[in-house]
């Protein structure tokens, strides 16, 4: 593995001793690489010093924070990945007894009742003043360990109020905005010019539009406005039904509701990783009038899913209980949706700006959505990015399907292979 090096603004960031940071800036400038080596840097030369690598929610930290840990900061060799996998670790243990903890805060009793040296917070704008100030407190005193103690925010621009940028406003947080040239993958600091790399990445970024055109390609803290998913064209993501020879799984996710409207979705996925809704089941007991059972739901999918076999999950909203046992008990394989909202909303919006996500024609629901789905204005003023809970059902439906595919990836060709008696 390469040593690292930090360049730029990040080489402000590694040598900060401040006590309350801010790294914030567009996506792809390394601030998150840079945080972790500076974790395993610190763990290394403080013995008995202890970390804490935190999100809002655990498990979103497995493909993001703890893939970066894994493959570009530690060695694949190195005793540190012993034991449980990425989704499963709790914490990374040095020989000289230093510790990287890994936590979320939906399960805050665990994280809580320890102190840190220092605690890294990543894709801060999840998370409230509440959880900032709770943190704060697990922080050791000065001197016990290491020389300096320190909790850090990492993350992109949120909106104008959010509280973060209100408290670095305020001079309660010490910001070092980071910019693309700070990544040596992107801009090669010695020819001074953009990389291949980072001329394929920043037009990428360039094709995004609104409020994340601002933030990610810019670094500007701005607010949402408008429909949420402002990247989704009839024209690109509007399609006829994909011919089964193309499609090597399918799933199926779900938006339980009694008085709010219940949906399903079969979704498809090509080798190539095109996901696409390929039907959709709706019912809206007040447009007719009678509530349905867990039963009666649990008839109609089974209805509504082809041959049982070919089905490799059904995703369903966490929240209902007692719909996922019902499914259960029926044999079939469920599993509880992720529900992170921000996370759910970035990720599908990647797959339909980049054509990876497409919708049939005859969902006529789910595209009547996608024009109406819009972000809460209320919310904005109060520094919040949050969706309207109208017209979301489709779209939370889409979002558990989208998160799921991406957490399950597929991962050899044997896979297809076993799959191919499923195809008619």
């Amino acid at each position: 593995m390469m040593s690292y090096m930090p360049y730029g603004q990040l080489r402000k960031a590694w040598a900060c001793k401040d006590e309350r940071v801010l790294i914030d800036g567009p996506a792809g400038t390394g601030k998150t690489r840079c945080l972790l080596e500076k974790a395993d840097t610190a763990m290394r030369k403080y013995a008995g010093a202890r970390a804490l690598l935190v999100r809002k929610v655990r498990r979103s930290m497995t493909q993001t924070v703890l893939e970066t840990f894994e493959k570009k900061v530690v060695s694949p060799a190195s005793p540190l990945l012993n034991g449980e996998d990425k989704a499963r670790r709790q914490s990374y243990k040095y020989a000289n007894g230093s510790e990287i903890v890994v936590g979320g805060l939906d399960d805050v009793s665990r994280i809580m009742s320890s102190e840190y040296d220092i605690i890294y917070i990543f894709e801060a704008t999840e998370t409230d003043e509440n959880d900032f100030e709770a943190l704060t407190t697990r922080i050791n005193r000065p001197g016990h360990i290491m020389p300096y103690n320190q909790i850090a925010l990492d993350c992109n621009p949120g909106g104008e109020m959010h509280w973060i940028k209100k408290e670095a406003d305020a001079g309660m947080l010490t910001r070092i905005p980071s910019t693309h040239t700070d990544n040596p993958g992107l801009y090669d600091q010695h020819k001074q010019a953009w990389t291949d790399d980072g001329v394929k990445y920043m037009h990428t970024l360039g094709e995004l539009t609104g409020h994340r055109l601002k933030r990610l390609r810019y670094g500007e803290w701005a607010s949402a406005e408008g429909v949420v998913y402002d990247m989704f064209s009839r024209k690109r993501n509007v399609i006829c039904a994909i011919p089964d020879d193309k499609i090597a799984r399918y799933i199926i996710a779900c938006d339980y509701g009694t008085t709010n409207p219940c949906t399903f979705g079969l979704y498809s996925q090509t080798p190539g990783g095109v996901k696409t809704l390929v039907k959709e089941y709706w019912h809206d007991s007040t447009e007719v009038g009678r509530q349905k059972t867990d039963s009666e739901y649990a008839n109609d999918l089974e209805k509504f899913m082809p041959q049982r076999d070919k089905i490799e999950a059904i995703v369903v909203d966490p929240s209902a209980a007692s719909f996922i046992e019902e499914i259960r008990r029926r044999g079939l394989p469920v599993y509880q949706a992720n529900n992170d909202v921000l996370d759910g909303i970035r990720r599908l919006g990647d797959e339909i700006r980049t054509e990876r996500w497409l919708i049939d024609s005859k969902c006529e629901y789910t595209i009547k959505e996608y024009g109406t789905y819009g972000w809460d204005r209320k919310a904005q003023e109060r520094g919040d990015d949050k969706p309207m809970k109208t017209n979301d059902h489709a779209m939370d439906r889409d979002r558990y399907a989208c998160a799921y595919l991406l957490d399950h990836p597929v991962r050899d060709a044997a896979y297809y292979e076993n799959l191919e008696r499923f195809i008619p």
